[in-house]
């Protein structure tokens, strides 16, 4: 099969040398792919400034911002024939908008370095969400479109359901998976929780329309089930 990657963080500039980023480093896309690529699948792997790469060989391109992102997915979508994009990418919800130092507002990245005296006001405007625009970039409308969610739910709040809404930790999960699956054109959403990442645990939950599929343990066994169910749809 031919598979789009997207993997890593976007970086939305502040000055020239300041940005906005987040944790992610693309070592989960980038042994998903390596798994791939041993199937015998041919792999275009996108991601961040910084992030891991496969070892095996494959296509690789680089994005940095949430712009820049977009437009070479675009690209490669209308240009190219793909059987499924796997996004992982870590793409940010707001870009800076201006930039406002001592009442005076600057367009983000003009400015070569925000001098450290003063104060400083990040103006930020909300993201489009990229994930839901990947099946209307694409040549081939019978692409499969794989989005991952991240959570960040305490494992404290656990099923007694100690949550400030009075849920449980497996309900909240379960409506941000649901959200994504209702409201996108997507047709599974992978699953995984920061808190869950930060404990030393590493699990991924596949869901479909209708219901879970299966859990994985590695990306390996993840990029396994996640071809055969794609070639189970096609």
């Amino acid at each position: 099969m031919n598979i789009l990657v997207t993997a890593g963080a976007t970086r939305e500039p502040i000055d020239g040398v300041r940005f906005i980023s987040n944790f992610s480093t693309g070592k989960t896309g980038a042994r998903l792919s390596d798994e791939l690529i041993q199937q015998g699948n041919r792999i275009v792997y996108v991601c961040g400034a910084d992030s891991e790469i496969p070892h095996r060989s494959c296509e690789i391109m680089r994005f940095g911002s949430f712009f820049e992102l977009d437009v070479i997915l675009r690209s490669l979508l209308q240009q190219r024939s793909f059987d499924c994009v796997i996004h992982l990418a870590a793409v940010s919800d707001f870009s800076v908008e201006a930039i406002e130092i001592e009442g005076h507002r600057f367009a983000a990245g003009i400015i070569r370095k925000i001098d450290s005296e003063g104060r400083v006001i990040l103006h930020l405007k909300p993201n489009f969400k990229i994930v839901e625009r990947l099946k209307s970039y694409a040549a081939s409308r019978k692409m499969a479109v794989i989005a991952f969610k991240l959570t960040n739910i305490p494992i404290e709040i656990g099923d007694g359901g100690d949550s400030s809404s009075g849920e449980s930790r497996e309900t909240l999960q379960m409506k941000a998976i649901t959200k994504l699956l209702g409201g996108a054109n997507v047709d599974y959403v992978v699953h995984n929780d920061f808190a869950d990442i930060q404990s030393g645990s590493q699990h991924f939950g596949i869901y479909g329309p209708h219901h879970k599929i299966r859990d994985c343990d590695t990306p390996e066994s993840l990029a396994r089930e996640l071809v055969n169910e794609v070639k189970k749809s096609a």
